[in-house]
């Protein structure tokens, strides 16, 4: 059976929970609770479909909360899921009200990368940016490489080349943004920007390393800092 759940477009500035709300408004989002654990909603602006997966009826009724602004415009709705807070729906009202949310976002997540990297301990050869967007999924990430890995790559497989190929270093090396939460604001965007918003995410927080953090780590002479799109 498909449980509905409904989420006002309007109603009084605050925050709320499910069981707060009113359910009977003809301007709502709807979502959807599948018996396999899948919820999915349309967004309202543009009808795109968003799902997610191994949500339970006690966690949507539970922990999900709406809030609305001071016109009392549905800004976001936000549910708990593997003991954090995810987005689920944010109100963007135009392409530049989107840039600002993912300007926001990167400013936000080239941080926590950046203080991530330079953790670090042993000198670095490389440092990447992989990112990947399939109009759905997205995924950006920094993968660091040392002088140490660089070296083992290079001998495998006899070609200098092959030290700057991200997916030859060890997956631990790994850092992800918070891509979940970019997932949802580009598909809440218009959907012809959607890809150069994604361009952009990629290009912000990028540049932001390159400027903060480059000259601070330490790096062999002849570091190099990639940024590459994968499959």
């Amino acid at each position: 059976m498909i449980k509905k759940y409904i989420i006002p477009s309007n109603y009084k500035c605050g925050i709320y929970s499910l069981g707060e709300l009113p359910n009977d408004k003809d301007d709502s989002i709807i979502f959807y609770l599948e018996e396999m654990e899948v919820l999915t909603y349309f967004t309202p602006n543009y009808k795109t479909e968003v799902s997610f997966y191994s949500v339970t009826e006690d966690m949507l009724e539970d922990t999900l909360t709406a809030a609305y602004n001071d016109s009392g415009q549905l800004e976001y709705i936000k549910m708990r899921m593997d003991n954090e807070e995810k987005l689920l729906y944010i109100n963007l009202t135009d392409i530049d009200d989107a840039k600002n949310k993912i300007l926001d976002f990167c400013n936000d997540n080239a941080n926590i990368l950046s203080e991530k990297i330079l953790r670090g301990k042993e000198k670095y050869a490389r440092l990447f940016i992989e990112c990947y967007y399939d109009g759905d999924a997205v995924n950006i990430a920094a993968k660091t490489g040392t002088e140490k890995e660089m070296k083992e790559i290079i001998e495998e497989y006899g070609d200098e080349s092959s030290a700057d190929n991200s997916g030859d270093y060890p997956f631990k090396n790994r850092i992800e943004c918070d891509n979940e939460t970019l997932r949802i604001i580009l598909l809440c965007a218009p959907p012809d920007a959607r890809y150069e918003l994604y361009k952009f995410a990629v290009a912000t927080i990028s540049g932001y390393i390159k400027e903060h953090i480059l000259d601070m780590i330490d790096k062999t002479d002849d570091f190099d800092f990639i940024c590459e799109e994968y499959d």
